[in-house]
């Protein structure tokens, strides 16, 4: 029987071999993945190029202790307009962010504070965890290895950040083989100490830019490595497309 060194080893070997979808290679050649191509497809699970809108309601549970916060959201590619909705205290707060640049208003203040991205927003999750993904241009990526998920083989990529405005400084990420949805998400800080894990799920339905259906993300759960008993999740209700325009996101017009 192999050991577990050697079957990964096989694993990768036959990965080669045989390909996976978003590799490309020629006959008598080695084939690598095409990375960009592979995190640019799970991206688009994750946002929009176009315009989406869509509500969002975040739910952390401690213990005993549930707090939730709800949002309509107006996202265009990685630029985000997020309007709380609840709870009453908060409601017509409001986040925008583009560039990667982020500000938070609401009534009573007499403009905009700029905050990061990192920032925690409820229980386990950022700011940035309510934008669209864009890990195909803000991370370098470095295959790892193949393994099993929830009964899908998926390509694990070690992703560390290009800049400090990245949400997180590492993941390593779990896009499963024949879907080419990101699955798993283990965030790791600087020096490399794993803080927390995501699973995601995409029982929502968009159209792609050829008219298709595609499936969209639904829910983010997301689980304190350190201390388990924290869980937060993160439910997207409801996308719809519609063209966007660029008074949504004009910093200028937050404060009306």
């Amino acid at each position: 029987m192999l050991s577990g060194t050697a079957s990964l080893r096989l694993c990768a070997a036959l990965l080669l071999l045989f390909g996976w979808p978003g590799m490309s290679g020629g006959t008598g050649t080695t084939s690598e993945p095409d990375t960009q191509a592979l995190l640019r497809r799970a991206d688009r699970a994750r946002g929009n190029e176009r315009g989406v809108t869509w509500n969002v309601t975040v739910t952390s549970r401690e213990r005993e202790k549930e707090e939730t916060l709800k949002f309509n959201i107006s996202s265009r590619g990685f630029d985000l307009l997020a309007v709380y909705t609840a709870p009453p205290r908060q409601r017509n707060a409001r986040l925008l962010m583009v560039n990667r640049n982020m500000w938070f208003h609401r009534p009573g203040l007499s403009k905009p504070v700029p905050i990061s991205q990192r920032q925690r927003l409820l229980g386990k999750a950022a700011y940035g965890d309510l934008a669209a993904t864009n890990y195909a241009e803000e991370y370098d990526a470095t295959l790892l290895s193949e393994e099993e998920l929830d009964g899908e083989w998926c390509l694990v990529f070690d992703l560390k950040a290009k800049t400090t405005r990245a949400t997180y400084d590492r993941i390593h990420y779990w896009i499963a083989r024949e879907s080419g949805l990101g699955l798993q998400s283990r965030f790791f800080t600087l020096s490399g100490k794993a803080i927390k894990v995501a699973r995601m799920e995409y029982e929502n339905r968009i159209l792609d830019e050829n008219g298709q259906t595609q499936p969209f993300i639904s829910r983010m759960t997301i689980r304190d490595e350190l201390m388990g008993h924290s869980v937060t999740t993160i439910e997207f209700d409801s996308p719809g497309l519609k063209e966007l325009p660029d008074s949504v996101f004009d910093l200028n017009l937050l404060t009306q």
